[in-house]
């Protein structure tokens, strides 16, 4: 862009937008009143200089012999011209030995060689490198030749020096033809130039002196004072520093001193202060004005461009503020009065000029204007925010659209109170004296941006705002405060982890330090027949501490530590306190799936046989209906709880507890719904895998254990699809207290170890065939489909598709029943590996989601005459098998479609895995293989993924592990897969 920093102030950057671009208005200023002559001549002393220097003229020569060099200052050119011109003369020895007299010397640069000493050479060759002229050209032949040389200042400190020291360095003398005694040179430091107001007879004086250590000069004493840097006295050069304020010295040394009455000294110097270039002022005492200097406060005033078009930038007006004076940056002016303090800043320009370069450095542009004056930058809308966040805590002045932007000043300051059945929250931000207060922080929350204060000014949002009014949101805004429910104290005490300042009132400190406290580990009640583990012990300590709170909670301890077992555990000690059966006595409700009736009633049976525990499932439960409220345990299915809703509402149950409580993870679900209007005194859920494949799973389980605590469902699932670990963080600490999650890892150091592995089975020749066949037509049936109605209402084909592919991959048979008889290069694999650990004394469970492949399995096996169980959603009486493959040793293969037997059944007796087709949801997986992998198991367990290469099954499992990335943050680290599949995924799985 054309403006730069140079001109305006900043330097521009490469490769950035064009800055807006405006044209100056026209301006009328007032009808100009008489000034005093005082005024007058003071406005004359502050013009601006001239530009020094002319271009130099060249002469042409031929270099003669024997020659004694002379240098002479030319005085009137060098004052016509305002720069420092040297003549060079020479005189030639005559026959007789004799000199003869000057004459100007004409030095062709090609010849510098000739030159009588090292001395001359060099000086004249700084000076003919230099632009050079010669009033008298001759033209001899040999080229061009300089009799004279206007120097530059950038040489004076080099050149004068060394001119000075040959000793024939001299001025014009009076008479014609002759000169002066030589030249010295003045090496003290270059003298300053100042302005002083002394007391006159008839008011002030204004004039001026050269100073420097302690010396101090008339402005008239030297002969010439030259703008580049250069005093010349009748004797000597020396240096000055006056270069900027030149006007002043010229114009003093021309003019004289300016006479101010008494009475318009304040006028006087404020208008001084206004003046252009000014240098340095020394003030007597008795003016009563003082001179400070001040670190300048940096201010930038961000405003739209007044061009449409460039509404994608944003434009600052930069200046800078020396106390409570505002300078713009482009001002020439050197001086800011304080008529009221009686006090002149002078400018601090490195200050200044710093503050430029980081802005520059911020990526600030020079706005593109046509009065350069205007000082303004600009910078795109986007990245508007960041740079005004960074400047206003580095302690910059800013403004947006008119409202000064506050810096934070102080911590977040919270309170909470208590209510009869609600906590309040309010919490204040200092910005500077000025209070923010939780409305206007949830409104910047929402809007993003900068905080509106009550004054009209802005705030800068802290980094943590975000992520802490999306949970302060599941609150309800009640004036200047947040009200919660009671069991929403978990999101509370998370909230004040980020507050600097908090006051809690006795009530709810109470609940924090419940919340925060360690839990005890709890011994078995009196009546359970068990022993429990250390581990189990502390989650006895957890259900108890939810129970004493009046809490609910979710238990997510791993698969086959014993979940049901601590939670028998606690039934007895809530049905059975003491020992004893309290009078008031009310049944608990335990919904699990069909297939985990029958080994809860069991487990109860065996752990807390003096709980009456009866089925409610089936045609059977008609005979329990009337007399439930005898029972201590009822258990149900999902399936008859929706049915049953009315009739079970009726009663007031002991607790509820949802085993496997991932059955109520879709919150629109008619069991979800039906499980939240259950009335009791206590809620539990139960799932090793809370949340499988979105954070809707987990509001749907916490919107049953404890209503509200995370707010609304479209709200919470808004955030979540954009959380940011912040938020998942602030999400976890406020679910933990309510949530007790150990791994196998972590408690059992004991048990045997996993190997999971897999095995690439590569497809025969004829099932490749088959394959290759399928995935080219279904690649080129989606690709139309998708792009006729997009990947989202294409996916029921997207899903048929892939079940089709991962059909041919394990079997032929599984796509046209009529080759059920054909052979399958997995089930090849799979026939060899299991003749192998059979003939070694080892049993296996294979699991498959298609029950006709375990059909096939279950033929080979048959024929072999293997003994092995059977287990699929069809199966009725599902813990006769397990008990019968447990107890068995002959038993040796159990064949599990992976929905149905994939969890609540433990099979320790087999120490082999096999998983046939791979599965979208890892977790699924994982919960298979720990039908093995769990307490009681003895051996080291092995787990064998058999996948066929280069098909969709090998993609599938690509995609599992790039895509495992939803829960680890609140709970576990299983996710499913169908939900994010993109185009890109989609590409890949039929590539």
């Amino acid at each position: 862009m054309s403006g730069n920093f140079e001109e305006r102030g900043i330097d521009p950057r490469s490769g950035e937008p064009t800055a807006p671009k405006r044209r100056a208005a026209g301006r009328r200023g007032p009808v100009a009143e008489p000034t005093p002559a005082w005024m007058d001549q003071l406005e004359r002393l502050g013009g601006r200089p001239t530009a020094g220097g002319a271009d130099p003229l060249t002469e042409v020569f031929e270099d003669p012999r024997g020659r004694d060099v002379r240098y002479q200052l030319n005085v009137r050119e060098t004052r016509v011209r305002d720069a420092l011109v040297i003549d060079f003369y020479q005189r030639e020895a005559k026959r007789d030995g004799q000199k003869g007299a000057f004459r100007p010397l004409e030095v062709d640069p090609l010849h510098l060689a000739e030159l009588p000493t090292v001395a001359d050479k060099r000086i004249l060759q700084l000076l003919l490198g230099n632009f050079a002229e010669d009033r008298s050209r001759a033209q001899l032949g040999a080229g061009e030749r300089y009799s004279r040389s206007v120097v530059r200042p950038g040489l004076y400190d080099v050149l004068l020096p060394e001119l000075c020291r040959t000793g024939r360095f001299v001025s014009e003398a009076a008479m014609p033809g002759t000169f002066s005694d030589p030249l010295a040179w003045d090496d003290g430091e270059p003298f300053r130039f100042e302005l002083t107001v002394d007391r006159a007879e008839r008011g002030w004086r204004l004039w001026g002196r050269f100073v420097r250590d302690g010396e101090a000069m008339d402005p008239k004493a030297p002969r010439l004072v030259l703008s580049g840097g250069v005093m010349i006295f009748e004797d000597r050069l020396a240096l000055h520093e006056a270069t900027e304020a030149f006007d002043w010295v010229d114009r003093l040394r021309r003019g004289g001193p300016v006479e101010i009455p008494f009475e318009a000294q304040d006028q006087f110097l404020v208008r001084l202060s206004t003046m252009p270039n000014l240098p340095e002022v020394a003030l007597p005492p008795e003016l009563h004005w003082s001179q400070v200097r001040l670190d300048p406060v940096p201010r930038v005033c961000f405003a739209q461009p007044d061009v449409a078009y460039e509404a994608r930038f944003v434009v600052g007006k930069v200046s800078f503020d020396y106390g409570g004076k505002i300078v713009s940056v482009n001002s020439n002016r050197r001086m800011v009065a304080d008529e009221s303090g009686r006090q002149l800043f002078r400018r601090d320009r490195r200050a200044e000029r710093r503050a430029l370069e980081r802005l520059r450095a911020l990526g600030l542009e020079a706005a593109e204007v046509d009065l350069p004056e205007l000082g303004e930058v600009c910078i795109a809308h986007k990245d508007l925010y960041a740079v005004v966040k960074t400047l206003v805590e580095e302690g910059w002045y800013i403004e947006a659209d008119g409202a000064q932007v506050r810096a934070i000043t102080g911590g977040l300051a919270t309170k909470v109170s208590s209510g009869i059945d609600w906590f309040d929250v309010d919490a204040t931000l200092d910005y500077g004296g000025v209070q923010a207060r939780l409305p206007e922080l949830l409104v910047c929350a929402q809007s993003g941006g900068l905080v509106s204060l009550r004054d009209g000014t802005k705030g800068i949002a802290p980094d943590w705002l975000s992520k802490y009014a999306s949970m302060a949101q599941v609150g309800r805004l009640e004036g200047d405060k947040l009200r919660f429910a009671p069991s929403q104290a978990g999101v509370i005490d998370a909230l004040l982890t980020g507050a600097d300042d908090v006051s809690v009132d006795v009530k709810f400190d109470r609940i924090q330090k419940v919340l925060r406290a360690a839990r005890p580990h709890v011994a078995e009640p009196v009546g359970f027949m068990g022993k429990l583990r250390d581990y189990q012990q502390e989650g006895l300590g957890w259900l108890r501490f939810l129970e004493d709170n009046n809490f609910s909670g979710c238990l997510a301890d791993d698969m086959g530590l014993g979940k049901t077992v601590q939670v028998l555990a606690m039934l007895q000690g809530r049905h059975r306190p003491g020992g004893q059966r309290p009078s008031d006595h009310r049944p608990s409700l335990i919904v699990v799936p069909k297939s985990l009736v029958y080994n809860w009633i069991k487990e109860a049976s065996k752990f807390a046989p003096d709980l009456k525990a009866v089925p409610y499932t089936g045609g059977g439960r008609l005979k329990y209906k009337d007399d439930l409220l005898d029972q201590d345990l009822v258990v149900t299915t999902y399936g008859t709880l929706r049915q049953d809703i009315l009739h079970l509402l009726e009663i007031r149950w002991n607790a509820v507890v949802l085993d496997e409580a991932q059955a109520i993870k879709n919150p629109r679900s008619q069991a979800a719904k039906a499980c939240r209007l259950l009335r009791s005194e206590y809620r539990l859920a139960i799932s090793g895998t809370p949340i499988e494949n979105s954070l809707d799973e987990l509001w749907s389980l916490f919107e049953f254990l404890n209503p509200g605590m995370l707010g609304g469902l479209d709200d919470f699932s808004a955030k979540a699809k954009g959380a940011d670990d912040g938020w998942l963080e602030l999400l976890s600490t406020s679910l933990r207290p309510f949530m007790l999650r150990r791994t196998k890892q972590q408690v059992l150091t004991e048990l045997p170890e996993k190997t999971e592995l897999t095995l690439m089975v590569d497809l025969d020749e004829d099932q490749r065939k088959k394959y290759d066949e399928l995935r080219d037509y279904y690649r080129a049936s989606l690709s139309s489909t998708v792009q006729e109605v997009g990947l989202g209402r294409a996916k029921i084909q997207v899903l048929e598709a892939l079940l089709r592919l991962r059909q041919a991959a394990c079997h032929p048979g599984l796509i046209d029943t009529s080759r059920l008889d054909e052979p399958s290069s997995k089930l090849e694999v799979l026939y060899e590996k299991l003749d192998e650990l059979i003939a070694n004394g080892h049993k296996a469970l294979i699991f498959s989601q298609f029950t006709r492949l375990l059909g096939v399995v279950k033929r080979w096996l048959e024929a072999r005459g293997i003994k092995h169980e059977y287990l699929d959603g069809a199966t009725r009486d599902r813990q006769a098998g397990v008990d019968r493959f447990q107890s068995d040793p002959e038993n040796k293969v159990f064949l599990i479609s992976l929905k149905a037997g994939g969890c609540g059944i433990t099979l320790t007796s087999s120490d082999y895995v096999f998983l046939l087709d791979p599965w979208w949801n890892p977790a699924v997986e994982a919960q298979a293989i720990d039908r093995a992998h769990r307490m009681g198991q003895k051996n080291p367990v092995f787990a064998y993924r058999l996948i066929a290469r280069d098909t969709v099954e090998e993609k599938i499992a690509k995609l599992q592990e790039e895509k495992r990335k939803l829960a680890d943050a609140i709970i576990t680290g299983e996710t499913g897969l169908m939900k994010e599949l993109t185009m890109e995924d989609l590409e890949r799985l039929f590539g």
